[in-house]
């Protein structure tokens, strides 16, 4: 080997990490990287990656990279050579060394002998400490931590928790990079947080179980707690508006002077009626821009003028217009009963004149309202010529008053980008089945303007009819240009006025459909069964585990004690009774209970067929079928496996007539009508597309309605892309805190010998949860969880939260049912609770010693402020 080769084999080739890459076949390793590996970007040592170089300076490695060129990187110390070798971490760990050429040779030969690193988040003694075979020098932890270490995802140092970090940012599972090296070569760059790892001592270390103490709600300190998270939450919101990248809408118009022809039909399938004051160039620019959008559709616009007196000249250039002029100024909501009254097409589209529907947008609403029967009308996304989202349909709570979804937030969210039922759309640009409508368009008590509309769609909705938002349509909305120059005050003073109206027309059945339907996960279990005898023992339950567990540091919350209710036993009917009681007491409106059926055999089913055989026993209830494998470790995975999910015919058809004959009972909660059913991990399935169907059809040849069937986006649902439309359900469910922990960044004081949990912020984890630009673009019900802690589960390994307070479920819970109001209607309006007695995992909002009935009181405030003081 000559002195050249020896310069690039010693010490930065590496023979055996180059085979790993590419198949050399019989030529020497080293021969093959120089004349060919290296033009093919092949990397000659773990510590050198030649992309990561090029990352760093676009001006190397042109048009690749060669041996002179990589040689210079080196010796040169000119750029980091990899995510894991910083030469300014290098420097400052050798500060005071007498280095005479290249780090990182000096490092490949020094760190040999030495536990000295490169990288100030690697430390070779800690990561030792995990108890890993690892060497025992720097240079060779350090690749063993690359090859192995990251990839199992263990922590490099105390500065780094490596699985906080990827349990954070979900989106790197989406990657082939481990979490340092997605944070080396991405995180970093994007500012994501780093997480601490709790370094646990060797130190024998004892756990009690927590003082006894009592949660003693203290209103002032509630409050003011409630009202920092708020404010917190608000500050998110706006962040992320501030953040959002928003395009102004350029609508590419022709002159105002050209003519404008709309073709004339004997029987137009679609009225356009435009009112307008004045404002003559708005209304033609409105004009040009229906011309556009009407593609090849029959359209017939009548244009009502409400007493003009501007010079409308540029309106006598548009041809195959009716144009009815009112002699004085009748107000907008006369004008259009005026022109309605005059219209004989089966649609018609009411548009403002200073509303821009485009290309496209008339096509997409025709085709959602023909659709469906009971769809009476359909409205686009409104947006402002900013780019602002100004509404993605709108919601009527239970005072009268409107609030428009997504006001001034990005319109290219997912959550305004899928069609959807919805309680209202503002008439700026709303299409309508003509003979829905039975004599006045608007009721003349809401004249001369303004609830109007409003008014309109609860006669639709409340006599049954369906009013969709249809996001493949836009239109762009200049708002109030014209009532603009009214006086402020006075509009104010008739929105107000009109508002009362509303209230006192609709209020009885304004408060009814104002009901969000509140549901918490059940857990059966607390009962002996044979099953748990043979597994854990004569007599186990559940409350076996939680009796036992202890805390794992400083400030846990372990045991959890139960406390009305005590450690009651599901065999007893009277207990399921107190337990709805209880729950209805504080606002919940039923239970979702799980069920487990294996086919040849179902378990824990004893407190559903006990409440299935007495109909005196209090208790709304619909079924969630746990689909997954029983096993030693709790997990619903695939290793020591107690009883095994199976997905064949007759385990199938079994779930379907279980679903069945528990809808039979008058007590099975139901959403319009329809039977309602969950799936807990859906994608486990072989085809859960055609198991829906085979429900469906079981509940229909029971000669039930089409059951309303929800899955929980739990497990391997969470960020999947799946849409519940796609595999055959109507929606899906929200189940925190999966998807949305937040590390908890501050150290922790262990007391529990052996322990290697997880630990997640509370608040931190609620404001994820909240975050708009993580609602989803599909129907998925929102939900949320006081507390979580399955340390009774496992001890060692168990997973929990700090931070958790009645407060801040209770802005929690507020912020949900926000978004329940305002993106579901009707009986769709749920909030799911995980989980009424999950006491093995800590999620329970049944009383415990310590906190009482907070957590309900918590419930029942987060309701109520939601539904009368929403903020």
């Amino acid at each position: 080997m000559s002195a050249f080769e020896k310069s690039v084999a010693l010490p930065i080739f590496d023979c055996e990490y180059y085979a790993r890459q590419i198949d050399f076949g019989a030529m020497r390793p080293l021969d093959h990287f120089l004349t060919r590996g290296i033009k093919l970007w092949c990397n000659p040592h773990p510590m050198i990656d030649l992309r990561y170089i090029r990352s760093g300076r676009d001006d190397l490695f042109h048009p690749e990279p060669s041996i002179e060129a990589v040689l210079n990187v080196v010796t040169g110390d000119i750029v980091d050579p990899s995510p894991f070798f910083s030469i300014e971490d290098y420097r400052a760990a050798t500060t005071g060394r007498d280095i005479d050429g290249s780090l990182l040779i000096h490092f490949l030969n020094v760190g040999a002998v030495s536990d000295i690193s490169p990288l100030s988040l690697f430390d070779p003694v800690y990561y030792r400490a995990a108890g890993m075979d690892v060497p025992l020098n720097g240079r060779d932890a350090l690749l063993h931590f690359i090859r192995f270490g990251d990839q199992q995802r263990h922590s490099p140092s105390v500065a780094f928790d490596s699985a906080a970090y990827e349990a954070r940012y979900t989106d790197i599972l989406r990657t082939d990079l481990p979490p340092l090296q997605h944070y080396l070569r991405i995180g970093r760059f994007e500012g994501r947080q780093l997480f601490r790892h709790t370094k646990f001592s060797r130190a024998e270390q004892h756990s009690r179980p927590t003082q006894d103490w009592v949660f003693k709600p203290d209103p002032a300190t509630w409050e003011s707690d409630a009202t920092r998270l708020q404010a917190k939450l608000q500050t998110i919101t706006a962040v992320q508006r501030e953040e959002a990248v928003i395009v102004p809408i350029d609508a590419d118009l022709p002159a105002s002077t050209d003519r404008l022809d709309f073709p004339q039909h004997a029987a137009p399938l679609i009225d356009v009626i435009i009112p307008y004051y004045n404002e003559v160039v708005i209304t033609r620019h409105c004009l040009e821009a229906l011309h556009l959008a009407m593609g090849d559709l029959p359209i017939h616009p009548i244009l009502i003028d409400d007493g003009s007196t501007e010079d409308n000249a540029v309106l006598q250039t548009v041809s195959g217009v009716t144009t009815i002029r009112n002699p004085e100024n009748l107000h907008y909501l006369a004008s259009c009963n005026k022109a309605f009254a005059a219209s004989g097409a089966p649609y018609v589209l009411l548009l403002n004149n200073d509303a821009r529907l485009l290309e496209g947008g008339l096509a997409a609403l025709l085709d959602e309202l023909r659709s469906a029967p009971d769809i009476a009308a359909a409205g686009p996304k409104i947006v402002y010529p900013s780019g602002h989202l100004q509404e993605a349909g709108c919601a009527i709570l239970p005072d009268a008053s409107t609030v428009m979804v997504g006001l001034a937030n990005s319109p290219d969210l997912p959550a305004y980008n899928f069609a959807r039922d919805v309680g209202h759309i503002s008439a700026a640009c709303l299409l309508l089945k003509r003979d829905i409508i039975d004599g006045d368009l608007y009721d003349e008590r809401f004249r001369p303007a303004y609830c109007e509309d409003a008014d309109l769609s609860l006669r639709l909705r409340f006599g049954g009819k369906r009013i969709r938002y249809v996001p493949q349509a836009t239109c762009v909305h200049e708002l109030s240009v014209s009532t603009g120059k009214h006086s402020r005050k006075g509009r104010v003073r008739q929105v107000v006025i009109n508002q009362q109206k509303l209230f006192d027309k609709w209020g009885e059945r304004l408060q009814q459909d104002g009901n969000i339907s509140t549901f918490a996960f059940y857990l059966p279990q607390f009962h002996p069964t044979q099953e748990n005898d043979l597994w854990w023992g004569k007599g186990f339950t559940e409350w076996t585990n939680v009796a036992k567990a202890l805390p794992s540091f400083e400030g846990h919350y372990q045991p959890h004690l139960p406390a009305d209710l005590g450690y009651y036993d599901l065999r007893c009917g009277e207990v399921m009774t107190q337990q709805y009681q209880l729950a209805r007491r504080y606002g919940l409106s039923g239970f979702i209970m799980y069920h487990y059926n294996f086919g040849a055999r179902r378990v824990l089913d004893r407190p559903l067929r006990n409440l299935l055989a007495n109909p005196d026993i209090d208790f709304r209830f619909a079924l969630c079928w746990a689909n997954e494998n029983w096993t030693r470790h709790w997990d619903g995975g695939e290793k020591a496996i107690l009883l095994e999910q199976l997905y064949d015919e007759e385990t199938l058809g079994s779930v379907c007539a279980d679903a069945v004959e528990a809808a039979r009972d008058p007590r099975a909660i139901t959403v319009n009508g329809r039977p309602m059913f969950l799936v807990y991990r859906p994608l486990l399935i072989p085809d859960p597309g055609r198991f829906a169907d085979m429900i469906r059809d079981a509940f229909m040849q029971a000669g039930f309605d089409n059951p309303y069937l929800l899955y929980v986006e739990s497990m391997e649902a969470i960020n999947r892309g799946v849409r519940p439309q796609d595999i055959g359900f109507d929606g899906c469910v929200e189940f925190p805190p999966q998807g949305i922990g937040a590390p908890y960044g501050d150290d922790l004081s262990i007391r529990k010998a052996g322990w290697e949990g997880h630990v997640y912020d509370y608040e931190e984890s609620v404001f994820l949860a909240c975050k708009t630009n993580g609602r989803a673009g599909y129907k998925r019900m929102p939900a949320v969880f006081p507390s979580w802690d399955n340390t009774a589960r496992q001890p060692l390994k168990g997973t929990s939260f700090i931070g958790q307070t009645p407060a801040a479920f209770s802005e929690y819970v507020r912020k949900k049912a926000d978004f329940a109001y305002e993106m579901l209607v009707g009986e769709e309006k749920m909030l799911f609770v995980n989980a009424w007695n999950e006491w093995a995992e800590g999620a329970h909002l049944e009383p415990d010693v310590a906190y009482g009935h907070s957590w309900l009181q918590a419930l029942e405030d987060g309701l109520n402020a939601a539904r009368f003081q929403r903020g």
